[in-house]
C-alpha cells in the first residue's frame, strides 16, 4: 500500500477536436477493440472503491482523454460523490484534469472549482500556431474557444497550467510563443515533444516525424535562454522540464516520470475498466487487468510479470559514458522506441542529440540557477 495516482480515461480516445498529432488516438487505434463509450457508473464505483482502499497517505484522480469533459457533468458529480463516500478520513484526495478547453461549460468548471481540481489546458501558442494542428472536426481552428474557457477559469480562480505540444513549426517560433505566454500571464508551462505514430505490427514507420532532433535541440536552447534571462531578472516562469533538472541538481528526485531513468508505477484506467502501466502503452499486450474483477495487487504483479519497469531501465552503451547521463538518464521509454518496429526493441533516445546540445550549451547556466536557489535558501 502506498500513495496512489490514477490516470483515468472516462471517454477513452473520444474527442470533440481533431488534432492531427494526437498520440492517444493513435494508441487506441492499435488495440483490437476500440472503445467509444463513457465509463459506466459500475466501473467508476469499483475503481474508486478499490483505489481508496489500496492507497495510503494520498490518492490522486487525474482525468484525461481524448477529451474527458465529454463524460459530462453528472459523471464528475458521481465521481466526486463516490470519492467522498469511500475515502477514509486520513486519505488526502487530489483531483486533476487535462482538457483541450474547446467546449467546457460553466457548471462543470464550477464543480472543478468547488472540488479543487487542478486543470491542464492544451494551448500550443498564438492563434496562428495553435490552429495549425488543433482543429475541430470541421477543420476550423479552436484558439478562440480555448481562450473563452481560459477566461472563465480565471474568473473562477481555478488553478491551471498550460500544456504545449512542440512541433518543427512551433520549435522555430518559440520566442514568439514564450512572449505570448508571458503576456497572457501563464505561470506554469509544460512543453512536450510531438510523437510520431506507433509502428503497426509487421510494418515500418512511414509517417513523417513531426519534430526533428535538430529542431528540438534548437528549441530547448532558445527556450532556456529566455527562461534564464527572466530568472535572473526576478520574473521566471515555471517550466516543468527545467524545474525537474533543478530538482536533480539540488539533490532531489525528479517528479516527471520521463526524467527518472526508469518508468514509474502508474495505473491508466480505460473507460471499460481495463488497466495499463502507461499512457503511451495502453495496448492489448500491456493490459494489467480490469478494475471490475482485479485488485491493485494483481495489477502490480502483472506489471512485474511483463517486466515493464525493468525493460525501461535498458540503456545503450553510449549512455553509460555520457557526461550528461546524470541528468538525462536515457529519457522516456517511448522516445527510445520511435525508430523501431517493435514495442520491445529499444534504441538510443530519438532526441539524444537534442539533449546533448542542450546540456553542452546550457549546462553551466543551469548550474548557475541551481546555485542561486541554494544560496537563497541558505539566507532564509
Amino acid at each position: 500500500m502506498h500513495p496512489l495516482s490514477l490516470l483515468i480515461k472516462p471517454v477513452s480516445a473520444t474527442c470533440n477536436m481533431n488534432c492531427d498529432y494526437c498520440f492517444y488516438h493513435d494508441v487506441s487505434s492499435c488495440r483490437e477493440t476500440a472503445l467509444h463509450t463513457i465509463m459506466p457508473d459500475t466501473v467508476l464505483e469499483q475503481l474508486i472503491k478499490k483505489a481508496c482502499s489500496f492507497a495510503t497517505g494520498s490518492c490522486t484522480f487525474a482525468f484525461q482523454g481524448g477529451e474527458p469533459t465529454l463524460a459530462g457533468l453528472d459523471f464528475f458529480r458521481k465521481a466526486v460523490q463516490l470519492v467522498h463516500t469511500y475515502a477514509p478520513r486520513n486519505l488526502q484526495i487530489h483531483f486533476a484534469l487535462q482538457t483541450n478547453g474547446y467546449s467546457v461549460n460553466r457548471e462543470l468548471l464550477e464543480l472543478f472549482k468547488k472540488n479543487n481540481f487542478l486543470l491542464g489546458i492544451s494551448l500550443d501558442g498564438t492563434e496562428e500556431i495553435h490552429n495549425l494542428h488543433r482543429k475541430n472536426h470541421y477543420g476550423q481552428g479552436t484558439f478562440s474557444s480555448v481562450q473563452k474557457t481560459l477566461s472563465a477559469i480565471r474568473q473562477l480562480h481555478i488553478d491551471y497550467n498550460i500544456l504545449s505540444v512542440v512541433t518543427d513549426t512551433s520549435a522555430e517560433r518559440i520566442q514568439e510563443i514564450y512572449t505570448f505566454f508571458k503576456k497572457q500571464k501563464f505561470d506554469f508551462l509544460q512543453f512536450i515533444p510531438c510523437l510520431p505514430p506507433l509502428p503497426k505490427k509487421g510494418t515500418n514507420i512511414s509517417a513523417p516525424f513531426p519534430l526533428s532532433p535538430e529542431a528540438y535541440g534548437e528549441f530547448l536552447v532558445k527556450l532556456f535562454d529566455l527562461w534564464y534571462s527572466d530568472f535572473f531578472s526576478g520574473s521566471p516562469l515555471s517550466i516543468r522540464q527545467f524545474d525537474n533538472y533543478l530538482l536533480m541538481l539540488l539533490g532531489q528526485p525528479p517528479e516527471a516520470c520521463d526524467m527518472g531513468g526508469r518508468c514509474s508505477v502508474q495505473y491508466v484506467i480505460e473507460s471499460d475498466g481495463s488497466v495499463y502501466p502507461c499512457d503511451f502503452f495502453c495496448l492489448d499486450e500491456y493490459t494489467l487487468g480490469n478494475v471490475c474483477r482485479d485488485d491493485f495487487e494483481t495489477f502490480d504483479k502483472n506489471r512485474d510479470r511483463l517486466g515493464f519497469i525493468e525493460e525501461s531501465m535498458q540503456q545503450m552503451p553510449r549512455c553509460k559514458t555520457c557526461p550528461y547521463f546524470v541528468l538525462c538518464r536515457g529519457g522516456c521509454k517511448r522516445h527510445r522506441l520511435m525508430a523501431t518496429q517493435s514495442a520491445h526493441d529499444f534504441t538510443q533516445n530519438y532526441f539524444c542529440q537534442s539533449f546533448y546540445r542542450f546540456f553542452e550549451e546550457c549546462g553551466d547556466k543551469l548550474l548557475d540557477v541551481a546555485s542561486a536557489i541554494q544560496k537563497k535558501r541558505k539566507n532564509l
